[in-house]
């Protein structure tokens, strides 16, 4: 994997992750990680690999927050929850989770694809999103 800065992304096109995924493309990024799309190099399966960026790498309370979803993702075993497959730390320290790669469009996609939407025709993803997590 090539050396990066403390700047820019923690990986690049290329670059091989923990020994056994290849990274493909960036697929999405936020204020404090990025999602790339990746393949396993044993199984030629797709995987989404999540990593902080480099600059969040340097907040404690977010690599803490970070491994806590990582925790949390891995205890949760159920349909409607990606599952992670694998966590690790890059050379640079920022912490990676390697997950499912889900095909399809996010909601704000899916929202101005349609327009304006009539109430019976939302999606109700409060209802399927929360059953894992119900007591």
């Amino acid at each position: 994997m090539a050396e990066r800065g403390r700047a820019g992304p923690p990986v690049a096109v290329g670059d091989v992750v923990g020994e056994r995924y290849v990274v493909d493309a960036l697929i999405g990024e936020g204020r404090v990680s990025m999602v790339f799309a990746a393949r396993s190099l044993m199984t030629n399966q797709r995987v989404a690999l999540k990593c902080l960026t480099l600059e969040a790498t340097s907040s404690g309370c977010v690599v803490e927050r970070f491994a806590r979803e990582a925790r949390a993702a891995l205890s949760i075993k159920n349909a409607h929850v990606v599952t992670v497959h694998d966590v690790g730390t890059l050379p640079s320290g920022a912490p990676f989770l390697v997950m499912e790669y889900l095909e399809g469009r996010d909601l704000e996609t899916w929202r101005r694809a349609r327009g304006r939407v009539q109430p019976a025709r939302r999606p109700r993803p409060r209802r399927r999103a929360s059953a894992p997590v119900r007591p």
